[in-house]
């Protein structure tokens, strides 16, 4: 799924896929948009910002100037293109709950991640509703962008004194450039 330049594991690779999936809810369910408040895509020498679009948009939403600061670590943006699609009209749809339901299934083996699991859902005020069921995403592809020097971007230390949070959009075709490996699908 990502290029072999990545340093990431077997299990990395795993527990982030199954992270990336919860993440691409957010398209339309406001309590699901809070829960990627609470996933990590942080290893001890890479980060991931994964953001989600429809397939064909060519922005990106960027909600705070340290979403893409340059830390210490490796920073990659991986966009995930979505279609809209009704539950159980494929195999691969999926749905907000059926999403969080995976997740509790992969961690019954870990029941100290499950919790922590379990309490950061009702920290983010998500609550099992019939009509996180009713709408389905499909994927179609993982994008990654190397956030580095020249990558266009907001920083916190590039905002004037008295500024205290912005948010803007990322046009597409001005990261290209930054693309690490070609479109996976």
């Amino acid at each position: 799924m990502f290029n072999s330049n990545s340093d990431m594991n077997c299990h990395q690779v795993s527990v982030l896929n199954c992270f990336n999936n919860l993440k691409r809810l957010a398209l339309s369910v406001s309590r699901v948009t809070l829960i990627l408040t609470i996933l990590p895509y942080s290893f001890a020498d890479h980060e991931y910002e994964i953001k989600t679009i429809r397939t064909g948009a060519n922005r990106v939403l960027i909600s705070s100037a340290e979403q893409l600061d340059l830390q210490i670590n490796l920073l990659d943006m991986v966009i995930v293109l979505l279609d809209d699609a009704n539950p159980g009209s494929h195999p691969d749809v999926f749905t907000p709950l059926d999403l969080v339901e995976r997740l509790r299934a992969s961690m019954q083996s870990a029941p100290a991640a499950l919790e922590i699991f379990e309490a950061r859902l009702i920290e983010v005020g998500f609550i099992t509703r019939e009509e996180y069921g009713e709408r389905g995403y499909i994927f179609r592809q993982f994008r990654t962008f190397r956030v580095e020097e020249g990558f266009p971007a907001i920083r916190r230390s590039q905002l004037p004194v008295g500024i205290g949070k912005v948010s803007y959009e990322l046009e597409v075709p001005a990261i290209l450039p930054f693309e690490r490996t070609p479109a996976i699908t």
